[in-house]
């Protein structure tokens, strides 16, 4: 091919590679490129409390890949990552363009793929403009902007197209291999890419029919493909229905979602984000109108039927697929738009094909400017409206407009990572959650220090955001808000060091505390309520105290005492001007569902009739009757522990929280908590709702799979610094105690003793 031929082909892949360039570093980099950056480097994602950006995996340099391989292979196919920690290891850096180029140079190499396929199919002219649709698609451009799997498997996707196409078409063993080559790399990228083998194996059958040989033959690389997985098979499978079946979407959004989602979905290849900010119906329906009659007609330039029919169920069938199991799985994140770029290619060399003519006409002409128009507005959007969290702008507010001693509160607590990217100071950070675990937080990050910054991102509707502002804002007169892009970021500190945005803060609620085993607050169903014991000081006089579930919000009595309970532990004495009064009373979960983790509250009324809410809150289960009972038949059981992460850090004198699913259809009575084979807890607290788990073992009754989270609080203030080894036991209803789970390796360490280095203890 001459050059001036080659000339077009060079322009669009030109103009690919500057648009994926153009600003690629203008947005900070988010929680799922972190959580891949991460694995990448060999590290996991844990240890989110009382840790400095230094001491976190996305800071360090990269470990070999063997290591950053078996971390990968805990949480997604492997490719992506793999390749990530060899470029960056190759590259010698970790800026966030050395990390986002790769991902760039793979959107280049798609659209390159693109344009075989569209050539391959319907000649030059539909090269050229299917190669330019993706590589001016503001849904291609972001994804080859972030660090992510998607850019890497989209572009395996593309090529294994070109030679699927060539190999029905010619049967050449050659193209065979590359499209078994292919497959199985995009297999290794992303677990959704197992919808377009599927699809593909789907295309043969119309594409041979009952010509069973050819079939068979024409099947042979899409088998291979599999099959080059070896045991990652059962990886990309796990994670391919784990994440079909575990709901993390929120509440099912039914028909109102679905038609939200299909819009989306059908435009986001041609206007990116802006799909998602609901542009106008008069908007909408034109441009779907449009898409689908060059779809269709683009199809008709081709003259063999059964390809038109082989392009059309590649392009339909995915979506149609994801569509049909939000239907029958009620689960909202599998129509999340990214999918769909895997299924976008025949879609864009369909479209393409439109332009394939003797001349250009009239109609190619108005198609072309309504693409444009599109297309414009969606990378003017993407590169100049659409903004992500601002990490680097929320690292740069906390480095310069506070004091180096503060400490940084965070939720939630792997936003930790996101921050600790940006930000390079000794802070010290603190991941929170909506466990039971903010005295310890605020007792660590409070003490001896000028102020402390709050983070907040996805809190909305979260309690934890108003309990950490209430105790801080006893704890510090002033506050400053950082105006920062999805982010809440607010300093609490003691007003040395003010700004012109300083406020007053004045919600100061009265401190106070409950002495029933706060982790093991359980309700059996049919028991009697839990006796509850507490106190509140204050200086204020005060009229009534009432229990608040949150929720229901319904009042339950409480009775004063005169004095301390007989079982009531000491207390430290109440500080100056401040009387503490001790109360007693009944707490009924009837009112909530089993399974279900209620927050307690304690109401304060004054003598002037204002209600106050005291700091602390009680986070209490009623307990499901399946959790402990069991069910009837032959034994059955399982167990994960999900926190804390195996080489996790731990504070000493620090609580943490031990969670995870334990389920046993013979019931579990108590669970006992053992470090280094010494019981330190036992518990009844298990059988929070994990529908997740049911899910995934749907050959177990799924009441006993559904019933069997686990939380509980450890207190490590006698523990000794360096390696310790959690283990599980279950307790079952006839006595009977049997290990549970493997065990998990965690490290007490100092970190005032040893400020200045890394906490103790292996890096994983």
């Amino acid at each position: 091919m001459t050059l001036k031929r080659l000339a077009p082909f060079a322009f669009v892949l030109g103009v690919g590679l500057f648009l994926r360039l153009y600003l690629l570093t203008d947005k900070s980099i988010w929680i799922d490129e972190i959580q891949h950056i991460t694995w990448a480097k060999g590290y996991d994602v844990s240890g989110f409390l009382d840790v400095r950006s230094q001491d976190l995996g996305i800071r360090r340099p990269p470990r070999d890949a063997g290591n950053a391989l078996r971390e990968i292979r805990r949480h997604v196919p492997a490719f992506s990552d793999l390749m990530l920690n060899l470029w960056m290891r190759a590259w010698g850096s970790d800026s966030d363009f050395a990390l986002k180029l790769p991902f760039a140079l793979f959107g280049v190499l798609c659209i390159l793929g693109v344009i075989l396929l569209a050539h391959d199919l319907f000649g030059r002219r539909a090269a050229i403009a299917a190669g330019l649709l993706v590589a001016c698609s503001p849904f291609h451009v972001y994804y080859s902007q972030e660090v992510n799997h998607y850019a890497a498997a989209s572009c395996w996707v593309a090529w294994s197209y070109v030679f699927y196409f060539r190999f029905l078409r010619s049967g050449r063993f050659k193209h065979g291999a590359a499209l078994a080559v292919f497959g199985a790399l995009a297999l290794y990228s992303h677990y959704y890419s197992a919808l377009v083998v599927f699809s593909q194996g789907v295309g043969i059958i119309i594409y041979f029919g009952a010509r069973l040989k050819a079939l068979a033959r024409a099947a042979i690389p899409l088998v291979v493909s599999v099959a080059l997985l070896g045991v990652d098979f059962r990886v990309v499978l796990a994670h391919l229905f784990g994440h079909a079946s575990a709901n993390f979407g929120g509440e099912f959004g039914g028909a109102r979602f679905f038609y939200e989602r299909l819009v989306a979905n059908l435009l986001h290849p041609w206007i990116g984000e802006l799909a998602n900010s609901g542009p106008a119906l008069w908007i909408v329906l034109p441009l779907l109108v449009v898409v689908a009659a060059l779809f269709v007609l683009g199809l008709r330039a081709h003259e063999e039927r059964r390809l038109r029919w082989l392009i059309a169920v590649n392009t339909l069938l995915p979506l149609a697929f994801l569509f049909a199991a939000y239907g029958l799985m009620k689960n909202n994140q599998l129509l999340w738009p990214r999918y769909v770029i895997f299924f976008s290619f025949t879609l864009f060399v369909a479209v393409g094909a439109f332009f394939v003519g003797p001349a250009l006409r009239a109609r190619h002409v108005a198609a072309a400017v309504v693409l444009t128009i599109a297309m414009g507005a969606g990378l003017h959007h993407y590169y100049h409206r659409f903004k992500k969290r601002d990490w680097r702008s929320a690292a740069q507010a906390i480095a310069t407009n506070g004091d180096a001693r503060d400490a940084v509160i965070v939720f939630v607590p792997n936003v930790v990572y996101a921050l600790a990217r940006y930000l390079s100071t000794e802070q010290r950070l603190f991941g929170v959650s909506e466990e039971d675990l903010l005295n310890g937080v605020f007792d660590r990050a409070t003490a001896d220090r000028p102020g402390v910054w709050t983070v907040f991102a996805w809190a909305s509707g979260s309690p934890v955001l108003g309990a950490i502002r209430k105790r801080l804002a006893c704890q510090f007169p002033f506050r400053d808000d950082h105006g920062i892009h999805l982010i809440e970021l607010s300093r609490h500190h003691d007003g040395l060091r003010r700004t012109p945005t300083t406020q007053v803060n004045r919600d100061c609620s009265p401190r106070n505390g409950f002495v029933v085993a706060r982790s093991s607050c359980v309700m059996e169903t049919g028991a009697e309520p839990i006796r509850v014991v507490g106190w509140v000081e204050t200086a204020d006089r005060l009229s009534t105290l009432s229990l608040v579930i949150k929720g229901p919000e319904k009042p339950i009595p409480l009775v004063e005492t005169p004095a301390p309970p007989p079982d009531a532990p000491p207390q430290p004495d109440p500080p100056a001007g401040t009387t503490r009064r001790w109360f007693q009373g009944a707490l009924d979960l009837a009112g909530i569902a089993e399974g279900a983790a209620a927050r307690i509250s304690l109401a304060v009324r004054r003598s002037d009739g204002a209600v106050i809410e005291a700091r602390e809150d009680l986070l209490c289960l009623r307990r499901h009757p399946v959790a402990r009972t069991g069910v009837p038949g032959p034994l059955v059981a399982n167990a994960y522990i999900d926190a804390p992460g195996d080489g996790a850090n731990i504070e000493q004198g620090d609580r943490f929280v031990v969670s995870g699913w334990a389920f046993s259809s013979g019931g579990i009575s108590e669970l006992v908590y053992k470090i280094d084979g010494r019981e330190v807890r036992r518990s009844p607290r298990h059988g929070i709702a994990r529908p997740d788990v049911a899910t995934v073992f749907r050959d177990v009754n799924p009441s006993v799979a559904t019933y069997s989270g686990f939380s509980e609080v450890i207190e490590t203030a006698t523990l000794s610094q360096g390696p310790h080894r959690l283990t599980l036991e279950t307790i079952s209803p006839q006595g009977a105690t049997t290990p549970i789970a493997a065990p998990r390796i965690f490290h007490i360490v100092n970190f005032a003793a040893i400020k200045g280095r890394g906490p103790a203890g292996p890096a994983r």
